[in-house]
């Protein structure tokens, strides 16, 4: 059985908690990251059906989190939804420019799995793009020691680098 993964960012531990109990018992697999940064390398580790970000978070706020995710997870572009307590218009004319919903604080329960529902009937990916397939593939993360040589060098240097991504086309070492 498959179970839908939502990922709950919000810096207020009450909310996390809340949303996460709720869409728990509404059947739903929920992560839960205290802010943009952690939620982003969250997003590195998982495959999300859903990501429920609260909008002012110290680190990384919820705005900056969404162009972030969206530039290295396009498939999770249609699949935010963003909650706040308080809201300036500014913000509230960026979501509209992304095509963003919102919750504002306080919310009912049945309003946030409406939305969550709504969000996540929207389509993974567009035809003719394989961002359906990039969604699927496994990620790993860990740390590895890696010996190098410069090109003509018989002398070999060992460093630690983190392995970010592996999937079937290759890895990505930062």
């Amino acid at each position: 059985m498959h179970f839908r993964k939502i990922l709950i960012v919000d810096d207020d531990e009450a909310i996390r908690e809340i949303c996460s109990e709720a869409l728990i018992m509404t059947g739903y697999s929920v992560e839960r990251a205290s802010n943009g940064l952690e939620a982003f390398e969250s997003l590195q580790s998982f495959n999300f059906d859903a990501v429920v970000s609260d909008i002012d978070m110290p680190l990384l706020d919820g705005i900056s989190f969404y162009i972030n995710a969206i530039n290295d997870f396009p498939y999770l572009r249609d699949r935010f939804l963003f909650i706040s307590g308080a809201i300036s218009r500014e913000k509230i004319a960026l979501l509209t420019d992304f095509k963003r919903s919102y919750l504002r604080k306080p919310f009912k329960i049945s309003e946030l799995i409406e939305h969550i529902e709504k969000v996540i009937s929207n389509p993974l990916s567009t035809p003719g793009t394989d961002t359906l397939e990039k969604r699927r593939w496994t990620r790993y993360k860990w740390m590895a020691f890696c010996k190098i040589a410069e090109q003509g060098s018989t002398i070999e240097k060992e460093i630690a680098a983190k392995i970010r991504g592996v999937s079937r086309y290759g890895m990505e070492i930062v």
